[in-house]
């Protein structure tokens, strides 16, 4: 009698049909009902044969990132960041903060806080590889490159220079950690080619370590 009526079981074909439909006419992050996709998700991670459609839904362009686009995961890479850590990025880096959330391509966190209601990471996004991203990565993909980036105005130099430094601190435990993670971070800027603010107002790059210093005391007193 279903059959007959045209009565189908929400499965994981059935939901996937469903999103690939509604989708395509979501043309901005604004387009899209953060709160039907949630509950369309946590639907699907609950059915046996979501493996199955793991393929189909890397080519959906479903996903609002926090920039305005909406995006598949086959397009490139998407990332989530903890609401606190973003929130904490940007009052920390400011003007510096604006090219974040289009370089990391960043889940947009309405979606986010919908599917942690829950308590736990969302199985779907965890199948389509969308990274939870710590404060070291942030400070890995996004304020390092920044640093080295000559388009980067020199003004945003010292906040990207002391976010990097204080979680390099904040992160260790004991002073011979501390010590350590200054060391490592002081080696990856000057492996990238990383420019600096002086308290002379130059913006330098491959910097010797009393100019490092100078550099990071000059961001501390601007930030």
């Amino acid at each position: 009698l279903a059959d007959r009526l045209g009565v189908r079981r929400v499965d994981a074909a059935l939901l996937v049909e469903m999103l690939a439909e509604v989708s395509a006419d979501w043309r901005a992050a604004a387009d899209v009902d953060v709160n039907w996709l949630a509950w369309l998700l946590m639907t699907l991670q609950k059915d046996a044969a979501l493996g199955t459609a793991v393929a189909t839904l890397r080519r959906i362009r479903f996903l609002p990132l926090a920039n305005g686009d909406v995006v598949s995961v086959e397009e490139g890479r998407v990332r989530e960041v903890a609401e606190q850590v973003l929130r904490e990025a940007e009052t920390a880096l400011g003007p510096a903060a604006s090219a974040m959330q289009a370089e990391l391509r960043l889940l947009h966190p309405a979606l986010a806080a919908a599917l942690t209601q829950q308590g736990r990471r969302n199985g779907v996004l965890a199948r389509l590889r969308v990274d939870l991203m710590s404060t070291a990565e942030l400070v890995r993909d996004f304020v390092l490159p920044q640093l080295a980036n000559e388009a980067v105005p020199p003004s945003q130099l010292a906040p990207l220079l002391v976010y990097a430094l204080r979680h390099s601190i904040a992160e260790a435990v004991g002073q011979t950690a501390a010590d350590h993670g200054i060391a490592s971070l002081v080696a990856a800027i000057s492996k990238r080619g990383c420019r600096f603010l002086l308290s002379d107002g130059r913006a330098v790059r491959h910097s010797p370590p009393k100019q490092l210093a100078a550099a990071a005391v000059t961001g501390l007193q601007l930030c």
